[in-house]
């Protein structure tokens, strides 16, 4: 053990981890106890009320134990708006992934072509995203309601509230121009809630910028968490912001005007979806450039040309570097404005516009679909070959993807799928010959992390979309059907709607005049307004005449409508009589003259219907519409885009298929490893009471298997990924899963249920969110640790939490430290889980000053997992460890069970251990029970750097049977006291074994 430091602790600063751990708790007391002395509601300091010790603690002179909660934040809802924010945010996994994958890449930083090819490819993937969420809207909204419930101004989908039936009686135009107004107000819902986070989370002011030369950036490639701007998000998030605003706004212009232009609509439809087409290829274009808050910007770009390093300066007029500096300068907003703009004039032309062909299905909506997905893998591979390959390599293989993709229509099924497994096969043997490589050892799954990461976004949002348009399609379906009926393409003939039919058409059952203003003359009974209700109708097919058709509500101007044979009255229900034509467009009220509450009109004017006379009514509607509503209507089944259907069945067989993997390493686990993890128990040191022996056992085989997560995500995804590019691939042929194979129907009828069964579940957490806390933690989890990262890929992403509170643990930490350097004032900086590394980010932001700090870290994951996953920031030539050697094998008891005695070997002075005054000034505490808790320095214990913790009260404690400690409860163990003792040179305090003084337990 080093020697205790002779400079005075003047703070010791404890920042909680994941769930939001109690202020009372990090303090070893009573919440009653416990006074905030700085921050705000949502962010604060903590300490024990006139300046108490903790328990087993006696603070020096001049020292100050404070807690820092940042909680509020990602778990903490208040009001409405707070939990209608928090079940957005389910919603926006897709763009937390995609943004991680930013962080995720391996040369992030660098200069170089590698570098910014990989920073392009992830940009242009969180485009993609945006589109196919704006899509799914677009489907839901425009298609499925606008097109499909109202097609030909019928009512196909009686579900829906009766205010929407209005729909009916516009024309094709205006029916989308309305429903397009819904993914619009989602694009500005979006847009709300991240301005509104930005302002939350993002604007709070970070230490003075330092210079933003090449070498400094150079210099911080090697720890990116220290970069000049790593924390300023708040303008890269808005420029970020008006990118995908402008692609959402030209999707929705895109999505209908390339319909109404193959439906041959009338009217300028072309220019507007021209002018949305021009906006999204700039958009996409800007992508492409890098701007100055990103890591890899530089004044002189670094390229390399066959072997040779070649330096070009970022000039506007360079033939290089001058594309993406005009890129980079062209005004965001005017793009906005731009779409905006197109998106007004294309709503004006819908409203002038009809389309002269209804009977098609939407056109391109598979075609849609399944273009973004095959686009997203085309990036997604770019990202996982790009980083590892050179560029010539990479855009063979997207070449090679191409043509399977636009291939798949002419080829048998066997041999697309042979094809599709082959080019699968061989990526798999260049990824693990590349992995094996001792470079890309240390990287999470052989430095494949922000294609993993991508390649989870994919399929979360296929999951979304797929869930959410199944869950539409049969709420519209109404009760009559289920996910079972749902169709991939239209092949009825049957007539759209009663609208412009020149036939007879016939009603059944009992018919009503409801609100109707009647006109009766010699010839005729007309009506003009209101509603003609009827049990069913129906009209002679052209091709059979023993045949007919049942029709759906409709609105109709001209019809004639012929009564039940040997019916010849129908009932009145608020109607009025216009014996003067003129009245004929008035709407009947209760104050109209002829104004009939109920009551019966015998119907005298006959027609010839299938060779019988029947008695008719005509309907002449004025200024309008009349409704034609069919009391039991015939229920049309509704049309999904194919790669819909063929989604849930891919999910269906990674959910098997997983399951069956997971469940054989589990057990490779289970019978290989964990019994030598237990042995292990038995001859542990320190020593584990007897009594409590059985429990750590189980703590601890539980936690080397959630150790070995990245190993059980690596057989999946191996899986999954097969079975993804294979449904793709099968998928573009544009033919559902039962044209390949007949077996398949009942397959995809159950993985629709499948999914209907996510989003339903989805549903229900979200009611949760709102009523339970621990459900709000819980999900809290998930944001702690994907909204670590500052939004650099995807504006919609949840917020950063890291861009408030790192600048705010800073000035505290320099407000601790004083003016000027003095290494006689230090501050003590002690972070468990995800605390962990927000220590670790402040200590790269202190430079010259980190050399007042000490790190006391615990339950951190910051080697093995952030230093994998995240190298770039969190590396070891970062932070300054022993790189890692690969993810744990399941057959192996290694790492969790050490090979070799505790190392007693100085630390290496590298990254931010070489800043900190002596590389031993950080300091970790881990248990072998902690299933998110690892060594920080190497895979050995280390008597200084990386310490055991136990999990249990040490012998002769006198409890029983202690509770089996595994991720909480650090700061009230032996092992902190005597760490945090080595700098502040107090007194370690030993529990009394006297039964009449014994402290009691800390809070939870």
């Amino acid at each position: 053990m080093p020697a205790p430091s002779t400079a005075q602790v003047v703070m010791e600063l404890r920042v909680h981890g994941v769930r939001g751990t109690p202020t009372a708790s990090m303090l070893g007391v009573d919440q009653s106890r416990v006074v905030q002395v700085a921050g705000d509601r949502l962010t604060g300091f903590y300490r024990i009320a006139d300046g108490a010790d903790p328990p087993l603690r006696t603070l020096p002179p001049g020292l100050a134990l404070e807690a820092y909660s940042w909680g509020e934040l990602t778990s903490g809802v208040r009001g409405m708006w707070g939990w209608v924010t928090r079940v957005l945010w389910l919603g926006l996994l897709p763009f937390a992934l995609v943004n991680l994958a930013f962080w995720a890449r391996t040369q992030v930083g660098e200069n170089n072509g590698q570098a910014r090819w990989g920073l392009r490819a992830v940009r242009v993937s969180g485009l993609i995203l945006t589109a196919i969420a704006v899509l799914t809207a677009c489907f839901i909204a425009i298609d499925l309601i606008a097109w499909q419930c109202f097609r030909a101004n019928s009512v196909a989908c009686p579900v829906l509230p009766g205010w929407m039936d209005g729909l009916a009686s516009l024309t094709a135009g205006r029916r989308i121009a309305v429903t397009s107004l819904v993914p619009v107000a989602m694009v500005l819902g979006l847009v709300a809630l991240t301005r509104q986070s930005v302002t939350r989370y993002e604007a709070t002011p970070d230490a003075p910028a330092q210079a933003t030369r090449d070498q400094e950036h150079d210099r911080c490639a090697d720890n990116v968490l220290g970069h000049p701007r790593m924390w300023q998000g708040e303008h890269r998030t808005r420029q970020l912001l008006y990118l995908h605003v402008a692609l959402a706004l030209a999707t929705i212009v895109l999505f209908s005007g390339v319909h109404l232009i193959a439906r041959e609509a009338t009217g300028p439809v072309w220019a507007t979806t021209l002018a949305a087409a021009a906006v999204a290829l700039l958009v996409v274009a800007r992508a492409l450039s890098v701007d100055e808050d990103d890591p890899e910007f530089r004044d002189t770009w670094k390229v390399s040309v066959a072997g040779t390093v070649h330096e070009f300066p970022r000039q506007p007029m360079h033939w290089v570097t001058g594309p993406g500096e005009l890129l980079r300068r062209m005004p965001l907003r005017a793009v906005v404005v731009a779409a905006a703009v197109v998106v007004a004039a294309h709503l004006a032309v819908l409203w002038t516009t009809d389309v002269t062909r209804q009977d098609g299905d939407w056109y391109g909506a598979n075609l849609w679909f399944i273009g973004l997905f095959v686009a997203l893998t085309i990036v997604h591979v770019i990202v996982f070959v790009g980083g590892r390959a050179r560029l010539r390599v990479t855009f063979l293989v997207v070449l090679l993807l191409l043509a399977l993709a636009v291939g798949g229509r002419e080829l048998p099924t066997l041999v697309l799928a042979g094809l599709t497994a082959l080019v699968w096969l061989g990526l798999m043997i260049w990824h693990h010959r590349q992995a094996a490589k001792p470079e890309q050892a240390a990287f999470a799954w052989g430095g494949a992390g922000a294609s993993v990461m991508l390649g989870g976004a994919t399929m979360v949002a296929l999951l979304f979309t797929s869930a959410a348009a199944v869950a539409a399609a049969d709420y519209l379906n109404d009760g009559s059907q289920s996910v079972a009926d749902l169709t991939t393409r239209r092949n009825e003939n049957a007539p759209l709607s009663a609208a412009g039919e020149t036939e007879t058409l016939t009603l059944a059952g009992d018919v009503v005049l409801e609100g109707a203003r009647i006109v009766r003359t010699n010839t005729t009974v007309a009506v003009t307004h209101g509603t003609v209700r009827t049990d069913a109708l129906t009209r002679r097919s052209r091709v059979d005449p023993d045949s007919s058709y049942s029709m759906a509500s409709s609105r109709v101007q001209h019809a004639t409508l012929a009564l039940p044979e040997g019916v010849t009255t129908v009932r009145l229900v608020s109607s009025c009589f216009a014996a003067d034509s003129a009245k004929r467009s008035a709407v009947c009220t209760g104050e109209s003259k002829g104004f009939r509450t109920a009551g019966v009109l015998i119907v005298r004017p006959t027609c010839e219907v299938d060779g019988t006379v029947r008695r008719c009514l005509t309907v002449d509607a004025a200024g309008g519409r009349v409704a034609l509503e069919v009391t039991d209507p015939p229920q049309t089944p509704l049309v999904v885009p194919q790669i819909l259907v063929w989604t849930p069945l891919m999910q269906l067989a990674i959910i098997v298929s997983g399951a069956v993997v997971t469940g054989f390493m589990v057990w490779r686990f289970r019978h290989r490893a964990a019994p030598i993890i237990r042995k292990r128990v038995d001859d542990d040191d320190p020593v584990v009471p007897e009594q409590d022996r059985t429990a750590v056992k189980n703590a601890r085989v539980t936690a080397a298997l959630a150790h070995r997560g990245e190993r059980l995500l690596d057989g999946i995804g191996a899986v999954a990924s097969l079975l993804a590019v294979t449904t793709l691939a099968l998928s573009s042929a544009g033919r559902p899963p039962w044209d390949w194979w007949e077996p398949a129907r009942p397959l995809a009828t159950l993985s629709l249920y499948v999914a209907l069964g996510l989003s339903v579940a989805l549903m229900m957490l979200g009611a949760r969110i709102r009523r339970s806390p621990t459900a709000r933690r819980n999900v809290g989890v998930l944001w702690d640790i994907t909204t670590f990262w500052p939004r650099a890929a995807h504006p919609f992403a949840p917020p950063c939490y890291a861009e408030r509170v790192v600048p705010e643990i800073t000035t505290r930490v320099r407000w601790a430290m004083g003016e000027g350097k003095d290494p006689g004032r230090v501050v003590v900086l002690s972070g468990h889980s995800q605390g962990s590394l927000i220590c670790v980010a402040v200590a790269s932001r202190l430079n010259g000053r980190a050399e007042q700090l000490r790190l006391l870290t615990y339950g951190s994951q910051i080697r093995a997992l952030y230093g994998r996953v995240f190298p770039a920031a969190a590396g070891p030539d970062a932070l300054g460890y022993v790189p890692t050697t690969g993810p744990a094998r399941m057959r192996e008891a290694w790492p969790d069970v050490p090979n070799t005695p505790p190392d007693d070997s100085p630390a290496m002075a590298v990254g931010l251990r070489e800043r900190l005054q002596d590389p031993a000034h950080w300091v970790n505490l881990f248990r072998r029970s902690d299933p998110l808790g690892y060594r920080v320095y190497s895979d050995r214990d280390h008597v200084v750097l990386d310490r055991p913790t136990l999990e249990v009260r040490r012998e002769g404690s006198g409890d029983p049977g202690s509770m089996v400690m595994t991720h909480g409860g650090y700061q009230h163990t032996p092992e902190y006291r005597e760490a945090i003792a080595e700098w502040t040179g107090e007194t370690v305090q030993v529990p009394s074994t006297d039964p009449a003084s014994t402290e009691p337990l800390p809070p939870a």
